[in-house]
């Protein structure tokens, strides 16, 4: 039997104060409880603002993670390693 594993992935993107985080927070709302779902901010600051808020607004289970101050490939390798 041949069985497929199905990863939606999602990628928000926009210049500063187009709304990325209120939509993601719209978003993390609305998110079926039983769902898990994994949240990965690239953030410029160290004040990981944007995480805590989209946290707040989340729904069941759930996961955010803050890329401070780089790209993934860059900065988050050993962090995330374990996803």
């Amino acid at each position: 039997m041949n069985s497929t594993a199905v990863t939606r992935t999602h990628v928000i993107t926009g210049s500063f104060g187009s709304g990325k985080t209120t939509a993601i927070r719209r978003l993390m709302s609305h998110k079926p409880e039983d769902e898990l779902w994994i949240v990965i901010l690239n953030e410029f600051t160290d004040a990981g603002l944007d995480a805590l808020s989209v946290a707040e607004s989340a729904r069941g289970q759930y996961d955010v993670r803050l890329v401070a101050g780089g790209c993934l490939c860059c900065v988050g390798e050993l962090e995330f390693a374990n996803l």
